[in-house]
């Protein structure tokens, strides 16, 4: 049977820092080389994700940004764009001021990703930036108000405030044309949710569904650890929640298995060819 497997990144393959693993490294290299159908479904940008899997030789498109992004890892070119309409960023735009919520607006103009802050007034924005900066050579632009920067490109904002000034303009987002989000605890930031938004058209669940009719893999199997792999697990016929997932993605999985801290993800693998699975390519 041939398996396309598909694992969220940050909590899930990632170990506490947001790092690859060395045994997780190591195995993955090992399987995809024996013919394992591996990629990824991540919320992250494609810099700081790229650059996280790059000592694994993946060979599938992966999936970035919930699903607005999707990659070719071989022609080191997008498959998949879906960017937000202008109506909607112009109320998106509007919501952030009336809710007083801050964070980070994405552009994508002929492949070139900038990202856009108007202020960093917590820490874990600034953290968020810096790691950024720091691991990746991400760029990032400060701006006096969103509203000077054209509508035209955008296509994500991620929003990591208190669930208290999130919870009402979650709300209100459910109410605007064609725009869809992902709203979580944020994995690394205690006390801090995440708000990513972005076209109605784009969700882990779309972009699977997306590869599932370009690859044709008898099933497809999901690894997630937290709300936004919820669309993922939709989109698969299996699914694992990592023993540190959140108890709504446990209660939607088909097993538990290790923690990210615990390579969970590489040892089910590891354990599904030791039992004798093979790995026959798509």
């Amino acid at each position: 049977m041939k398996t396309l497997y598909i694992s969220d990144l940050d909590g899930t393959l990632l170990d506490a820092d947001a790092r690859l693993s060395a045994y997780t490294e190591q195995t993955l290299t090992r399987l995809i080389g024996k013919g394992m159908a591996f990629t990824f479904a991540s919320g992250r940008t494609p810099e700081a994700a790229l650059k996280i899997v790059e000592s694994v030789p993946l060979k599938l498109p992966v999936i970035m940004m919930n699903g607005v992004l999707i990659y070719d890892m071989e022609e080191k070119r997008y498959l998949l764009k879906e960017y937000l309409t202008e109506e909607s960023v112009a109320e998106i735009k509007r919501l952030l001021k009336k809710y007083n919520a801050g964070g980070f607006l994405y552009k994508l103009t002929n492949d070139h990703l900038m990202t856009y802050y108007e202020t960093l007034d917590s820490f874990p924005k600034q953290d968020f930036m810096e790691k950024r900066r720091e691991r990746y050579n991400k760029p990032f632009t400060k701006v006096e108000d969103f509203d000077s920067l054209c509508v035209k490109d955008t296509f994500y904002f991620c929003l990591l405030e208190p669930k208290e000034v999130l919870d009402p303009l979650a709300e209100a987002l459910k109410q605007v044309p064609d725009v869809g989000f992902a709203y979580y605890r944020e994995v690394y930031y205690p006390g801090t949710w995440c708000l990513e938004i972005f076209s109605a058209r784009a969700s882990k669940y779309h972009a699977v569904k997306w590869l599932r009719d370009c690859l044709k893999p008898d099933e497809a199997v999901g690894f997630g650890d937290n709300l936004n792999d919820l669309p993922l697990f939709r989109a698969c016929d299996r699914n694992y929640a990592v023993e540190n997932a959140a108890e709504e993605l446990k209660a939607a999985a088909d097993g538990v298995i290790g923690s990210n801290v615990e390579d969970g993800v590489a040892r089910f693998l590891e354990r599904q060819y030791n039992c004798g699975l093979m790995f026959p390519r798509l």
